[in-house]
């Protein structure tokens, strides 16, 4: 107990202590180093939605990229098409196609209101459904999803595991109804000469910096990168990497296991922070121990001690907080549940002009409506999984040890709604997400 007492001192102190810098959204675009391309403008989502009860017009031919050249006429399933298959009421020359219904009513994610622009997790194989590797190229390239009406939807391709017939995807819907078991995309796989369009820039640009943990970078010998999906070059560089498993089971996919001592996830430097901000991330705490999820850290010069803008904590006993540095003082909201329990769970802070929040699992444990801004900063890093010490106070750095998984940071405020949605579409075994056999 008196260690308990010392290490949540410690952690308290750490937190009054560090200082200043903040996190950056405001990043320029730059086409992403996997070399992805995404959809042509031609193909672009518009004014899409995704309520199948408005039904498309299937009386004249259907010109998108699924169909093909002798395509995109109406049919039904008794009828032959000129090449391909009858997929869905439309000729096609992808031989199979599956409905993915967004289920937001009370018996789904429970989110009332609409989410637009959100990317979307679509789990193929495993628990979530039966769909059939063999009928799809080896490496996808030949997947794409269109809404109701036929609008290409951008996607990105987190893993294809053709050998153990499991994939993660996320694909770009522009809006998702609130209330509402009509929400439905469509998945098309099976043609060999298809080629890939898959692009993580075009799911994700609109944040500044995102890492699955899938995605990691050749590096040098001993080093360990993890790319930055958002297509703005973050890479993630991960600090003493011989400890760290950047394949441990993760939520979504592989996780990136840190053993609690001394390794983190550092991103190279992010420029000054913006006045809204959301950073949300999968974490399994495995250790009872002040740790650090997330933190925004100016470094300091030589032998000097660095500054902490923004700072996602665990204490010990396992309850959460969000610190936000305010006139010269770190400011926390707290969580009064722990979350040290080897189990996932799904945490979001935000800050922005309707005030300073932390969520967790989808709702909101702590807020505090009358902080909207973090003090000014320079140009920081972020660090996933410590807390930066203060050497000259005498507090050690908090490490966190567990597993971390879909780290993200926006310069957007994300809304309760999105973030419930985010939480209920993502944790495995979800009932808002279903998929649905072509009819």
């Amino acid at each position: 107990m008196r260690r308990q007492q010392v290490a949540a001192a410690g952690l308290a102190r750490l937190l009054a202590i560090a200082t200043l810098t903040a996190a950056t959204v405001a990043c320029s675009k730059r086409n992403s180093s996997h070399g992805d391309a995404a959809l042509p403008a031609s193909d672009a989502m518009t004014d899409a939605t995704t309520e199948s009860d408005a039904s498309a017009d299937v009386s004249a031919k259907n010109d998108d990229a699924r169909t093909g050249v002798g395509g995109g006429f109406p049919c039904d399933a008794s009828e032959q098409c000129l090449t391909g298959a009858c997929n869905l009421g439309v000729c096609s020359d992808w031989q199979h196609a599956m409905r993915i219904r967004i289920d937001t009513t009370s018996t789904g994610a429970d989110v009332s209101e609409t989410v637009t622009d959100f990317p979307l997790l679509v789990r193929l194989g495993g628990a979530a459904n039966a769909f059939d590797f063999s009928q799809a190229r080896a490496d996808g390239g030949d997947i794409r999803f269109v809404d109701d009406k036929g609008h290409n939807l951008n996607y990105q391709i987190e893993r294809w595991d053709n050998q153990r017939h499991l994939a993660e995807l996320w694909v770009s819907v522009p809006r998702i109804v609130g209330s509402s078991a009509a929400n439905v995309i469509i998945l098309y796989w099976g043609n060999e000469f298809a080629g890939p369009l898959a692009s993580g820039t075009a799911v994700f640009d609109s944040y500044t910096c995102v890492y699955h943990v899938e995605d990691t970078i050749v590096a040098p010998p001993g080093a360990k990168q993890i790319h930055d999906d958002s297509g703005h070059n973050y890479v993630g560089s991960i600090d003493s990497p011989s400890s760290a498993n950047t394949h441990a089971d993760g939520v979504i996919g592989y996780g990136l296991a840190l053993d609690g001592r001394r390794n983190f996830l550092t991103t190279s430097s992010i420029p000054q922070n913006p006045q809204s901000l959301s950073i949300s991330l999968w974490f399994n705490a495995q250790l009872d121990a002040p740790s650090g999820l997330a933190a925004f850290y100016l470094p300091g010069l030589a032998l000097s001690d660095g500054s902490t803008n923004l700072a996602l904590a665990m204490a010990p006993g396992g309850t959460l907080s969000f610190s936000v540095s305010h006139e010269s003082a770190m400011v926390p909201v707290t969580s009064l549940t722990s979350y040290d329990d080897h189990a996932w769970h799904f945490v979001t802070a935000r800050l922005s002009a309707s005030g300073q929040y932390l969520f967790v699992d989808g709702e909101s444990v702590a807020e505090n409506p009358t902080l909207t801004s973090a003090d000014p900063s320079q140009d920081s890093v972020w660090r996933f999984g410590q807390l930066p010490g203060v050497a000259a106070a005498g507090v050690p750095s908090a490490y966190f040890g567990g597993v971390l998984d879909e780290i993200r940071v926006s310069g957007n405020e994300e809304s309760a709604a999105w973030i419930k949605l985010a939480y209920a579409t993502q944790r495995p075994g979800s009932s808002a997400v279903t998929y649905l056999p072509a009819q």
